[in-house]
């Protein structure tokens, strides 16, 4: 029996039923299937031939508040499957980290996922160009004479992957985790004691105000100069900042937590009031002119924001390492271009990267190997650029979205392939991140019109909405 699947009074395709009953329709974009925009509300029906078999209108989860508060529906969290994670930490791993240093192009990634009781920790992992086969791999303490902590065992070739593999912890190995003293080393034929070596380091997000991993329903509402945060902590505000203000959340005190933080306009100057989740003091700073474009981004990967600003009218990026208090300045761009910093490289530390809109042109700026530079034509001059890790390999993705049409366009990094999805109207802001917790980036917008957050979950492909804002409200992690 062959059955036509309609969605909004369309035919998105057709699908037959197998023994017993049961049947699926998979569509995907990536081989050129229109996927349908599906949100609260659409009507959706089977067929078979005229007659109507089945029908039904897509709704979300429970009952959504009217307004931002503590009972918001489809609050972002793991899969069902997995365990309950407290906080996610990386290690980018190359040859320059071990001791001696190693001459290998050899890189990989190791992320821990710490379980919210403390108790439990997940692995898991890849790897890519070792000199030769893998002969081992293991998670370490870096105090004294380094301690084995968990044995992810042998893989072998060249190039490799991890599975999950989750180990008891104990609470002084928790304190070392959160406190950097972890590394993950991967050794070889060729170095069998390690060809690569990276520290575990909590990396901060411009919305998990928890430190959970996962990023959070989070908006700043200008008129009331306030912030909302709905996670799994439940719902909270924060009074800081005025209508005039930019949004620069970020985690500037190193606790693996979002600050709420503003860039002002002080008398010409730019001002950076931080209010610092570690201890709800507020830092204030002087770095950059009320006319440059403040930046939020690691450059040097040690898990803390940067101060950094990029002044159009010179195209120079001005930053201020976390991790020394050094000033840097990098000359990268032009008076049109839109910074987006981002890690292209999969090192833990972002790169300076522009998207010029007349040219559809990303330039980004590596510090890490010989060829600095990279340029990709991948956009129009309407397109919104926004930052994602799409395909959760640890870099990431040149990715816009198309207003226009409401489709997401992504360059996967790991395959080159483009990624579209529609999913959105001309109103949305998008609002990429990762919210389920699967360490790869969702595709999400938000829609002034009704307040509405709409999440596509990596992780199982479902759709997430939720009632949270209202209009003027500001996404805290909208570019």
């Amino acid at each position: 029996m062959v059955n036509k699947r309609i969605v909004d009074g369309n035919a998105v395709g057709t699908f037959t039923l197998r023994s017993g009953g049961e049947g699926e329709l998979r569509l995907r974009s990536d081989n050129g299937q229109n996927v349908p925009v599906i949100m609260v509300g659409s009507a959706i029906s089977v067929n078979e031939g005229n007659t109507v078999i089945l029908s039904g209108t897509f709704g979300a989860s429970g009952t959504p508040s009217p307004s931002p508060s503590g009972t918001g529906t489809g609050t972002p969290s793991p899969s069902p499957s997995q365990t309950p994670f407290g906080r996610s930490f990386e290690a980018h791993l190359n040859g320059s980290n071990m001791v001696p240093p190693v001459s290998t192009a050899a890189r990989g990634e190791v992320k821990v996922l710490l379980s919210s009781d403390g108790t439990q920790a997940t692995v898991f992992g890849e790897f890519h160009n070792l000199t030769s086969n893998q002969t081992g791999a293991r998670i370490e303490t870096l105090t004294g004479t380094p301690e084995l902590v968990f044995n992810l065992g042998v893989v072998g070739g060249v190039n490799g992957h991890f599975a999950q593999m989750s180990f008891a912890v104990t609470p002084d190995q928790v304190q070392q985790l959160r406190s950097g003293l972890w590394s993950a080393v991967i050794a070889s034929v060729n170095n069998p004691n390690g060809e690569i070596r990276g520290t575990l380091i909590h990396h901060s997000r411009r919305s998990d105000f928890d430190g959970d991993g996962s990023h959070d329903l989070a908006l700043f509402r200008p008129t009331a100069g306030t912030w909302y945060i709905q996670n799994s902590a439940g719902f909270s505000s924060i009074a800081f900042g005025s209508s005039s203000d930019r949004l620069v959340s970020g985690d500037y005190d190193g606790d693996g937590r979002t600050d709420a933080a503003v860039y002002r306009n002080m008398n010409g100057l730019g001002v950076w009031d931080i209010n610092r989740s570690s201890d709800n003091g507020t830092t204030r700073v002087q770095y950059g002119l009320a006319t440059d474009v403040a930046v939020r981004a690691d450059f040097d990967g040690d898990g803390r924001f940067d101060l950094a600003v990029y002044r159009p009218s010179e195209g120079i990026w001005y930053i201020r390492d976390s991790s020394t208090g050094i000033d840097r300045t990098e000359r990268f761009g032009i008076a049109e271009d839109i910074p987006m910093p981002a890690d292209v490289d999969g090192d833990g530390r972002d790169n300076v990267v522009v998207f010029r809109p007349s040219q559809g042109m990303w330039y980004w700026m590596r510090g890490n190997d010989l060829a600095r530079f990279g340029a990709m034509n991948f956009g129009l001059a309407t397109d919104i650029p926004v930052r994602g890790d799409f395909d959760g390999d640890g870099k990431a993705d040149l990715s816009v979205y198309r207003p226009s049409n409401g489709v997401w366009y992504a360059l996967r990094s790991s395959d080159g392939r483009v990624q579209a999805v529609q999913f959105g109207t001309s109103e949305d802001i998008p609002v990429a991140g990762n919210y389920d917790g699967d360490g790869q980036t969702d595709i999400a917008v938000f829609r002034p019109s009704d307040g509405n957050w709409y999440v596509l979950r990596s992780s199982d492909n479902s759709l997430q909405a939720t009632h949270f804002g209202n209009t003027g409200d500001i996404p805290a992690i909208a570019r």
